[in-house]
């Protein structure tokens, strides 16, 4: 299960820490609307990047999309 949040304490905690987890998506959008959201997220899941979801936190906006792997 991939873990979706506009929480961004919680997205840099799992950074931080070894907790084990699917992937999570941290939302930074300037408009958060619902359909904004899911425009996004079907955006994302619709590229290349879906790829590297998975063990890693990806910080999406309405413009970027970066990639953290948690540190071991």
């Amino acid at each position: 299960r991939v873990i979706i949040t506009h929480d961004k304490d919680f997205g840099g905690a799992q950074l931080s820490d070894k907790t084990k987890h699917k992937g999570i998506i941290l939302l930074r959008l300037k408009i958060q609307s619902p359909a904004n959201a899911a425009n996004v997220i079907m955006l994302l899941l619709n590229s290349d990047i879906k790829n590297k979801i998975e063990n890693n936190v990806v910080v999406v906006s309405e413009t970027q999309v970066t990639v953290h792997t948690p540190r071991s």
